[in-house]
């Protein structure tokens, strides 16, 4: 447990996920706030809000972050002495964003306390700290991200589709007498893909139309709502809707046409 900084602070916490599949596995929104609420609890500070930024990744910016933007101006505001959060990477995904963030914090004499690191930037040794925690994580993402790269690669070779889930509006079929699969269209899940390239069209940025599925009770794949970044990433695949070539055309394999 952290408890290396005055008793009485006046406490944020800030909480983070940037996809569903994010907190389906274990690392939701509700385990971080409880975690840090014990931190809270545990140091005897008092507090004062809840920041929750839910479908949003690490990698944008603070001003890219609602939550994130709002913490920040209330920082400038004083109202807080310390925020908490679960891990380091809540506050960003590189180095660089975790340090603007935290110097950002340090203008106006805030500390960061990160449950899951066990340590506090209101010292030289957390600061220190941070920068080797927030350099290990950045160089565990780029090392993850080469592996999963060179290990589709190797899968398309052998089987044409690079393995994962398959994207909305779409589904695996296998093929006969060969052991590699398919994309085919899942129809229903295709209607809702045009639905949401409408509601673009009609001006709705991701949040409006997450909003908009979510009232009208149409689920996504397997988490409970929409979120954000869901809807993102489907509009980001317009071109393989319109039936583009997948995979960089490694083997000229074509989703099918849903837009």
């Amino acid at each position: 447990m952290i408890g290396l900084v005055p008793e009485n602070l006046q406490a944020a916490i800030y909480i983070r996920v940037s996809t569903d599949k994010q907190a389906e596995e274990g690392f939701g929104l509700d385990l971080q706030e409880k975690e840090c609420r014990e931190t809270v609890a545990y140091n005897r500070w008092n507090f004062v809000k809840l920041y929750k930024d839910d479908g949003y990744s690490g990698m944008l910016p603070a001003n890219e972050r609602p939550a994130m933007k709002e913490l920040l101006e209330d920082a400038r505001d004083d109202k807080f002495n310390i925020v908490v959060v679960y891990s380091l990477d809540r506050i960003g995904r590189t180095l660089s964003i975790i340090t603007e963030i935290v110097d950002e914090l340090e203008r106006f004499k805030i500390g960061v306390a990160a449950k899951r690191n066990n340590f506090d930037t209101s010292t030289p040794m957390g600061k220190f700290t941070m920068q080797i925690i927030g350099g290990v994580a950045e160089l565990d993402r780029k090392a993850l991200i080469e592996k999963m790269t060179k290990g589709r690669t190797e899968r398309r070779k052998q089987k044409g589709y690079s393995g994962g889930l398959c994207p909305y509006g779409y589904r695996l079929i296998d093929c006969k007498n060969e052991k590699k699969k398919e994309i085919d269209i899942n129809k229903l899940e295709a209607c809702v893909v045009r639905k949401i390239f409408a509601f673009k069209a009609e001006g709705l940025g991701p949040t409006q139309i997450a909003s908009k599925l979510n009232e009208e009770g149409i689920a996504p794949k397997k988490a409970m709502k929409w979120s954000r970044q869901t809807i993102y990433k489907i509009l980001s695949r317009k071109a393989d809707y319109e039936g583009g070539l997948m995979n960089n055309n490694v083997n000229g394999i074509t989703w099918p046409k849903i837009l």
